[in-house]
């Protein structure tokens, strides 16, 4: 077989590799020098053909169910990270930190703001240092930002790690669709990159498990119509033990307590994609041709399928450097570029108008969806349902409403296109929250929520695939963190306005996300049509 070594994006072989067996079109013919062949013979042998071809070759199977688990566990643990800070401020936390309405609203901000940077900041270094190193290191970053929440002991402290925290978050998600899409053909691509953005509704409903099960037990009787002072309120639940999980001899804080556990998805998921390879088409582009055609020589061993006969090359020979290297042009150029090359790039039509359109889209529907779930368990607190009911066993139920969205999703992306799922998913997410607004029984304000979480999740399912399609691989995850950062604009829009009105009239800011939800729909409109099918470039 050779001798093995390793190289910076995965192993390649001396010698007659695993690769070339697959390559050849004899796979049990010795290797052949081909120099040696007549001309014709070696042309026809090596004539490229395009990735996709070679992609849509090696199909769909077990080589990318295991990028797709270890892309779905990173997602999940973002999920995760997000609304954990969600739970954990109608706990104890708001004695132990001092936090009113306001700081509450820029607490979860903070998330956002770090995010927002996070999207641009690792998005071009996935477009240029490569997509799996990235998206480890954005995990990792993540992992060790959200074990310092759980050790904070001043707000200020808790805001740091928060924003962080979003850095790592705002860098994964934009990664995770980018490099999870270019190992999928075409044909299978809406679809599978529709099952990766469910695992978000995963890891909402592990977090939802989790406050159920470590905060909700300590939690003491609270009347929402309380006028008492925060301060006379917290002295009564310091009296009564409020807010502690008793482990052996020790008491811990609860909410301490459930902010740690929920990092252990974040450290799953650092593992698992550390183990994966280098997403090929990256590799193709970037002057690693031999690395990438192991790595799609992998995938086609995975799936069983006879992958002979084709090379990776560029769409155009007409990229070859002068020693005749497929993509040398293209990968040395590639290579020296930087973030302004890529805003330039993203600034030349039809690019450009894609891009204003689809930030408009991400913050709009940003503001409504974040605005919405993420103050769901305040607004439940404040009254929106009845006291006796358990908001931990509440948010459970609309977590797990968001599975039939994912299968409409799912069912629609590749019927009737990208962007028609995503605008019939706003309209509807849209009349949903004015309905909500309209309810007065606990039972129906459940219900509905669990509505909107169901429609509003195809939305982002859809958007998610619909991005991935409409810009090309040099500079995808450029774009796709610089919209996820416009997006992170609107998250803390809708936090800041959510938090000052949440004691006093949550119904404006209600209001204002079903507006801005049927602002995103109009946006959409305008974006192009893709489906089944469609090439990635």
């Amino acid at each position: 077989m050779g001798t093995e070594r390793s190289g910076r994006h995965g192993r390649e072989y001396l010698g007659q590799t695993e690769t070339d067996s697959l390559l050849r079109d004899s796979p049990t013919t010795n290797p052949v020098d081909e120099s040696d062949l007549p001309e014709s013979d070696a042309e026809e042998k090596e004539a490229p053909t395009p990735f996709d071809n070679a992609m849509n070759r090696i199909g769909f199977g077990y080589g990318q169910i295991a990028v797709l688990m270890a892309a779905a566990m990173a997602n999940a643990a973002d999920s995760v990270e997000l609304a954990a800070v969600s739970f954990a401020i109608t706990t104890t936390m708001e004695c132990d930190l001092e936090l009113n309405a306001g700081r509450k609203g820029w607490l979860i901000s903070a998330t956002f703001i770090g995010m927002m940077f996070g999207g641009w900041l690792w998005g071009q270094w996935a477009d240029k240092y490569g997509r799996k190193r990235t998206l480890v290191i954005a995990l990792a970053l993540n992992a060790s930002a959200a074990i310092g929440c759980g050790l904070a002991t001043s707000y200020l402290e808790l805001v740091l790690y928060r924003v962080i925290c979003g850095l790592g978050i705002g860098g994964s998600i934009p990664i995770l669709f980018s490099y999870f899409s270019e190992f999928t053909p075409a044909a299978e691509r809406g679809r599978a990159v529709t099952v990766l953005a469910a695992s978000w509704m995963v890891g909402a409903i592990i977090v939802a498990i989790l406050a159920y099960l470590i905060i909700s037990p300590t939690e003491c009787a609270r009347d929402s119509g309380d006028k008492r002072t925060q301060e006379a309120i917290c002295a009564d639940q310091a009296a009564e033990g409020c807010g502690l999980t008793r482990i052996g001899d020790h008491d811990f804080d609860s909410w301490r307590l459930f902010l740690l556990t929920s990092t252990v998805p974040a450290v799953l998921a650092m593992f698992m994609v550390a183990m994966q390879n280098e997403s090929p088409r990256w590799l193709m582009l970037n002057g690693y041709p031999e690395e990438a055609e192991y790595v799609l020589a992998m995938l086609a061993r995975s799936n069983g399928t006879q992958a002979s006969g084709w090379r990776i090359a560029l769409q155009s020979t007409t990229n070859n450097d002068a020693q005749g290297n497929p993509g040398g042009v293209a990968a040395a150029a590639n290579k020296q570029r930087t973030f302004v090359d890529a805003l330039r790039e993203l600034a030349k039509p039809p690019l450009y108008w894609r891009m204003v359109l689809l930030c408009g889209t991400w913050f709009f529907l940003s503001f409504g969806f974040y605005g919405f779930t993420l103050w769901l368990p305040s607004y439940y607190k404040s009254g929106g349902i009845d006291d006796d009911s358990d908001v931990y066993l509440v948010s459970i139920y609309v977590g797990l409403s968001n599975l039939p969205g994912n299968l409409f999703s799912y069912l629609l992306v590749d019927r009737i296109g990208r962007k028609w799922t995503i605008i019939l998913s706003l309209i509807l997410s849209g009349a949903c929250v004015f309905v909500v607004l309209a309810i007065t029984t606990t039972s129906g304000v459940v219900a509905f929520s669990c509505v909107f979480a169901a429609v509003s999740v195809s939305a982002w399912n859809a958007l998610d695939v619909l991005v991935v399609e409409l810009f090309p691989t040099i500079v995808r995850s450029t774009a796709f963190g610089i919209q996820a950062a416009v997006g992170r604009m609107g998250s803390i829009a809708s936090s800041v306005i959510f938090g000052e009105f949440s004691d006093s009239d949550p119904t404006l800011p209600m209001t204002l996300t079903g507006i801005v939800l049927f602002a995103a729909a109009l946006c959409c409109l305008a974006l192009p049509h893709t489906g089944r099918g469609t090439a990635i470039h």
